[in-house]
C-alpha cells in the first residue's frame, strides 16, 4: 500500500504483484491509488518471485514489502517506543 501511495505522490507508475489470497478490499485500495495490480500465485513467495523477475527484466526498482534492512530499521524505533511505554 505504501508503494502505491508513494507512486501517486511522486507521479510515478507502480505495479504491485500480490498472491491470490490477498483480500479484495486490499486489491481495491491498491487500484484506488492507480497502481497496476497483478494477482499471481497461491502465496506471497510465488508472487514475490514474479515481482523480482519483472523488475529484473524491465530494469525497474523492486521494493520489498518487509524484507529489507531499511524497513527493519523503521520497525526498530517503533519497537523501542512501545517497550519504553510499557515499562
Amino acid at each position: 500500500m505504501a508503494v502505491a501511495y508513494a507512486s501517486q505522490v511522486l507521479k510515478l507508475p507502480a505495479t504491485i504483484v500480490i498472491p491470490k489470497t490477498t483480500p479484495g478490499i486490499m486489491i481495491a485500495k491498491l487500484r484506488a491509488e492507480n497502481a497496476k495490480v497483478i494477482i499471481h500465485g497461491d502465496n506471497w513467495d510465488e508472487a514475490n518471485i514474479l515481482a523480482k523477475q519483472m523488475a529484473d527484466a524491465e530494469k525497474l526498482a523492486y521494493i520489498p514489502p518487509f524484507d529489507h534492512p531499511k524497513i527493519w530499521e523503521g520497525y526498530v524505533s517503533i519497537i523501542e517506543e512501545l517497550r519504553n511505554d510499557l515499562l
